[in-house]
C-alpha cells in the first residue's frame, strides 16, 4: 500500500478560523447558527483540519503507515488524480514516502473545484506489479 487517506474542503487560511469567528467559512447566516443546534468547536475541528488528522492518526495507528515528518499537506486532487499525487515524490509524486496517510483537498489553492474530488470520500492507494 502506497497511501490511505480521505477527502476533504481544505484551504491553508482554514488554520485560522476560531469557535467564534469559524461560521462565515460555512455561509450560515447569524440567524441559522442561533436558531440552529450547531457546536462551534466542531465545526471549527472540521474546517480546520483537527478531524482529519485525528482520522489519520487512526488510520496509521490501526495500520502500521508512517505519516510524513511535516503532517498532512493537504494536496488537491480529485479521484483521476489519486495514481499521480498520491505517489513518493521520488517518483513524481506529492508523498514524503510510500506507506503513509494523506487528505486530500476537494480546493485548489486557488479555492477552485477539484474535479471529480474525494470530500466525504477515502481513498488507498497501491503500487501494481
Amino acid at each position: 500500500m502506497v497511501c490511505a487517506g480521505k477527502g476533504t474542503k481544505y484551504l491553508p487560511e482554514y488554520h485560522s478560523p476560531t469557535p467564534e469567528t469559524v461560521w462565515c467559512y460555512y455561509g450560515f447566516s447569524e440567524e441559522q447558527v442561533r436558531r440552529g443546534a450547531f457546536n462551534a468547536k466542531m465545526f471549527n475541528s472540521f474546517i480546520d483540519g483537527t478531524k482529519s488528522a485525528i482520522e489519520m492518526a487512526a488510520v496509521a495507528n490501526a495500520t502500521g503507515l508512517t505519516p510524513g515528518r511535516a503532517g498532512l499537506r493537504f494536496p488537491p486532487a480529485g479521484a483521476n488524480d489519486l495514481p499521480r499525487v498520491c505517489r513518493p515524490r521520488e517518483v513524481g509524486g506529492e508523498l514524503e514516502h510510500s506507506g503513509t496517510v494523506e487528505v486530500v483537498s476537494s480546493l485548489h489553492r486557488d479555492g477552485s473545484a477539484v474535479a471529480h474530488d474525494l470530500r466525504w470520500g477515502v481513498y488507498v492507494t497501491f503500487k501494481a506489479g
